[in-house]
Parts: structure tokens; C-alpha cells; sequence
């Protein structure tokens, strides 16, 4: 699980025009990169049979069992971590933020706030050393916008737990590409479509496979290979990978 939280009070910047609507191309050839060549008219999208339909209604049967038994199981530990976050710096103990899911649709994701309630303000003084590293990996290493105990819940991923609950709504699944900023739907450029098949994860290949050491374009390329792969072996693959990449914090600030 990993950490992508930005610009405490940006939501209204990252919402782009038009919510609620798709953002990928209607066009069911556009933007692949592969010449089709065909003498009948290409269907519309809505007429084409969704692939992966087996794969697509066992991994909700588990994404609706294993949330719904995570929440139980975390309670405990989510209210402890509510309660330090009261604690420690003024605000809601939860962030939200619209991110492009399946479909390109928008939804609000949930996660521990992690950053002080001026973070807007804290964000226009970073050095030109933050700014590059936070256009290079929408990520700052050394961010002076996050609390102390937002720092250790980045260290070890729990500000994302929250997001069981987004998982039990169908906005997310266990597994998938980790959701997006709106910022970054431009930079998603064609792999936008490809990405947009799946519901984002709350774990994915990117998180066990270095997270905020992996740059952008490395991030894509992951994305698109887990899509284009997806399976059952390999989601549990991801998921036993998993707790160790929690635990060692490779990659997360």
C-alpha cells in the first residue's frame, strides 16, 4: 500500500472538468498504438463484451469478503491511529480526494490525513530540490507538509486502511494500479485507457516493488503489464508480497 497523498487543500485544483464522466476515449481503438484494419465498422464500446469476466466476478466475491473482514479486524487499530491523529495536529481525521477510477469515473478515496491544514501553504515554500523531486515522483522525501505521526503512518502505509472501505464499495479492489491524481491524467497520456480497465488497488506492483524510488514513467509501465497479465496467481502473488514491503517501508514518505 502505498502513500500518495498531496496538497491538503488542492481537491477543488485536481478536479477536472466535466465529474463524473469518463475520462478515457470512446474511440475502442484509439490511442493503443496498433494499426486495425477492418472492413465492418467498429462496434461501440458499450456493445463490446467486457473481457475477463470469470477473473472480474471471483476478485469482487474476495475484494467484498476480505474487506469486510479486514475492517473488522483493523477496528482496533483504526481508531487508536484516529486518536493519535486528534492528538497531534488540528483537523479532520480523515482526507479525501477525488481520483480517476475504473472507467475513468470519479470517486473519493479515503485515507488518514497525514499532513497539517496549511499544507497548500507549506507546499509554496518547498525548495527547487522538493519541486523537482515532487515533479519527478509527485512524491518529496523530506515533505515539510507532513505531521510527525502522519510521517510514521506513511512509514509503514497504514494512513491507506481506510480505503477497505472504498474497497467494499466497489470503488477499488485488493489489487490494481494504485489510484492516480488528476494531475496526473495527462501525463498517464495512452496508457490512460489501458490503466482505466481495472478498479485501482489498494495494493499493486508498484507498492511491492520499490513505490516512491520508481519513476513515473517506470510506474506506467508497471501498470500496463499488470493489466494486460491480470490473473488470480498473479493478484495473489501481489498480495503475499505485500506485508514485507509494509514492513521494510521501502520506498514510502
Amino acid at each position: 500500500m502505498g502513500t500518495e497523498e498531496t496538497r491538503m487543500s488542492s481537491t477543488a485544483i485536481l478536479d477536472p472538468p466535466g465529474e463524473g464522466a469518463p475520462l478515457i476515449n470512446s474511440d475502442p481503438f484509439a490511442g493503443n498504438g496498433a494499426a486495425v484494419i477492418s472492413i465492418t465498422a467498429a462496434p461501440p464500446p458499450a456493445a463490446v463484451a467486457p473481457p475477463h469476466r470469470l477473473y472480474d466476478g471471483a476478485k469482487r466475491v474476495v475484494d467484498l469478503t476480505a474487506s469486510a473482514i479486514g475492517i473488522l479486524m483493523c477496528l482496533p487499530l483504526l481508531l487508536l491511529i484516529a486518536i493519535a491523529i486528534k492528538l497531534s495536529s488540528r483537523g479532520p481525521v480523515f482526507f479525501r480526494q477525488r481520483r480517476p477510477g475504473r472507467g475513468g469515473r470519479q470517486f473519493r478515496i479515503l485515507k488518514f490525513r497525514t499532513m497539517y491544514l496549511d499544507a497548500h501553504r507549506r507546499f509554496k515554500k518547498l525548495s527547487p530540490e522538493q519541486q523537482r523531486e515532487f515533479n519527478e515522483y509527485g512524491k518529496i522525501s523530506t515533505d515539510p507538509r507532513v505531521t510527525p505521526v502522519g510521517r510514521w503512518l506513511r512509514r509503514f502505509s497504514v494512513d491507506e486502511l481506510p480505503q477497505l472501505i472504498n474497497v467494499l464499495r466497489g470503488e477499488m479492489s485488493l489489487v490494481g494500479p494504485r489510484p492516480y491524481l488528476n494531475m496526473q491524467l495527462k501525463q498517464m497520456g495512452a496508457h490512460r485507457r489501458t490503466i482505466f480497465e481495472v478498479a485501482p488497488g489498494l495494493t499493486g506492483i508498484w507498492q511491492v516493488s520499490g513505490r516512491n524510488e520508481i519513476s513515473s514513467e517506470q510506474r506506467l509501465e508497471m501498470d500496463v503489464e499488470y493489466v494486460l497479465s491480470r490473473s488470480i496467481r498473479n493478484d495473489l502473488a501481489i498480495l503475499a508480497r505485500t506485508p514485507l514491503a509494509m514492513i521494510s517501508g521501502t520506498g514510502a514518505y
